[in-house]
Order: structure tokens, then C-alpha cells, then sequence
């Protein structure tokens, strides 16, 4: 390396190198983790569910019905994707018209 190349490199790394250099005189009683008089912000506690859902869904359908559904599957993902299949080589309905499997 050339002396340019190292004055260069010792310029840069100088700001660093006094971060590292922390004595114990600047330190002071405010900013010392281990004095237990140092002062602490005030904690603020928010729940995580504070903005979810409360209280019981409505419109759901009732369980036997969503057992039944799932039971028209027996062979499970192979049949999923065969209705899936099938309803996509119907024609797709009239506008305004309900779609199908939704409750009127």
C-alpha cells in the first residue's frame, strides 16, 4: 500500500476509533444503565387485540351443514380440484342473477 492509501484509511477510521475510546468520566449518572436512580420513560402498554374482531359472527353457517359440504369430497384434493373443473366449464351466469351455492 502507498502512504496515501494509509493516511486515507487512518483519516476514515479516526471517527471510530474515538467512538471506541469511551472513558468512564463521560459517562454520566443520567445515561448509566447499572445506577438504579437513572431516569426511565414511561412504559405504554397496548394490547395486540385491541383492533380485532369482538364478538360473535354472524351470518355463519351452522356446523353439520359446513360437515356435509366437506363430505361431498371423500378422496379429499383430488375431487376439489375435479369440481373446481367442472365449474369452470360452465357458462358464467347472468348479471344480477345470484351466484351459485349462496344463500338467497
Amino acid at each position: 500500500m502507498t502512504k496515501t492509501t494509509l493516511l486515507v484509511l487512518a483519516t476514515l477510521a479516526w471517527p471510530a476509533l474515538n467512538l471506541a475510546q469511551t472513558t468512564p468520566e463521560k459517562i454520566t449518572a443520567d445515561t448509566d444503565a447499572t445506577n438504579p436512580a437513572a431516569p426511565v420513560s414511561a412504559l405504554r402498554y397496548h394490547s395486540v387485540l385491541e383492533h380485532s374482531p369482538r364478538g360473535v359472527a354472524q351470518g355463519t353457517d351452522d356446523w353439520p351443514a359446513a360437515n356435509a359440504r366437506v363430505g361431498r369430497f371423500a378422496r379429499g384434493h383430488t375431487d376439489i380440484l375435479k369440481a373446481e373443473q367442472a365449474q369452470d366449464a360452465h357458462p358464467p351466469a347472468k348479471p344480477g342473477s345470484p351466484a351459485p351455492g349462496a344463500n338467497p
